[in-house]
């Protein structure tokens, strides 16, 4: 089997989302030929924040991140939350034109995600686990 050459995708970082008593970085991730369309995920990104828990439980410090990647085919919405000081737990919906459904038992995250997963360990280690716990700087990375 002969898998396509990995070529970059955009990926950009929109800002931090609130929806309390979370606040998440929001990125954006799309093919290069393509403009990325935002409109598209208003549906996933719903299914993502309603999934949420709605209170914070002990060592969850309300932050997270959610990624909009308009790929090749498909669409997701990825929802990684911070949880129990150092856990991060990573939920993925998904639309190939039928509606957007929670992914299904061997549908994951992909490189292009991982990009950002990694940005987001690396900001979140500096941030919060480094003896200083600053959620702004977190939010700010």
């Amino acid at each position: 089997m002969t898998f396509k050459p990995f070529a970059p995708r955009p990926t950009a970082f929109d800002g931090v989302l609130t929806h309390a008593p979370y606040r998440l970085k929001l990125w954006r991730i799309h093919l290069p030929d393509q403009p990325f369309e935002a409109t598209r995920f208003e549906p996933g990104l719903t299914m993502a924040l309603d999934a949420l828990p709605r209170a914070l439980r002990p060592g969850d410090p309300g932050l997270g991140f959610l990624i909009r990647h308009q790929g090749d085919g498909a669409d997701y919405v990825v929802l990684g939350r911070w949880a129990r000081e150092n856990e991060l737990p990573i939920l993925v919906w998904r639309d190939l034109d039928d509606g957007w459904r929670p992914a299904g038992p061997d549908e994951f995250v992909c490189v292009w995600d991982l990009d950002v997963v990694w940005r987001e360990r690396n900001a979140y280690v500096a941030a919060m686990l480094s003896g200083r716990s600053d959620p702004e700087a977190y939010l700010a990375a």
